[in-house]
């Protein structure tokens, strides 16, 4: 074979193995922006929770029930982290801003597209996929009582990329992530993905 030929050759194979190499690159740097996207999203839940908690040291009670929503014992009034007259409040516990004027428990979360954030008062029944949270997790005598935090309007890639990491593995009606696949305002994102923290009341 001539050397011009095996030049050829030679600059074919290492075109080629640059190629394999880049694509293996690409994949991974891909793999690892996603999964420092799930982890910020991680800290941010549970930073929220750990916000919920120091309120709850500071007051010595959970928040008020947010009596606008359906059922309204399932929502607290989340802008108690914000301000609030009860005695022994020292917030703010956080530096998420409120969504709206009123007092409705949405707070502005718009990290990767989502919208709000939140919390729940709710048991560890089975809720999630096409059923929504309601009366059969409204905190009773039977159950332990739990917090969540609770997102809305998530793309559904990431909702699943949410709950395997909480829980190892895609399981939207239990564990400790539970997503609710209704897609209300007909934008392709997941209505709610609800992550379960301490226990409130046992």
């Amino acid at each position: 074979m001539k050397k011009g030929a095996m030049f050829g050759l030679d600059a074919r194979i290492a075109l080629a193995i640059f190629g394999a190499l880049s694509v293996i690159s690409g994949a991974a740097l891909y793999s690892s922006i996603q999964e420092a996207k799930i982890v910020s999203i991680a800290t941010d839940i549970d930073e929220f929770a750990k916000a919920h908690d120091a309120y709850y040291i500071d007051v010595g009670s959970l928040m008020s029930l947010n009596t606008s929503s359906s059922p309204n014992d399932l929502r607290p009034i989340t802008e108690e982290l914000l301000y609030s007259t009860k005695q022994g409040w020292k917030g703010p516990y956080t530096s998420i801003l409120d969504l709206w004027a009123v007092d409705d428990g949405y707070l502005s979360y718009d990290k990767h597209g989502m919208h709000s954030i939140h919390y729940f008062y709710a048991k560890d029944t089975t809720w999630g996929g096409s059923v929504v949270a309601g009366t059969g997790q409204i905190c009773d005598s039977s159950n332990p009582c739990y917090l969540w935090v609770v997102i809305h309007e998530v793309e559904p890639a990431l909702a699943e990329k949410i709950d395997i990491f909480y829980d190892n593995v895609k399981d939207f009606d239990a564990g400790n992530v539970r997503v609710y696949t209704a897609d209300t305002n007909k934008n392709g994102k997941y209505d709610v993905v609800g992550i379960k923290k301490s226990v409130v009341i046992n």
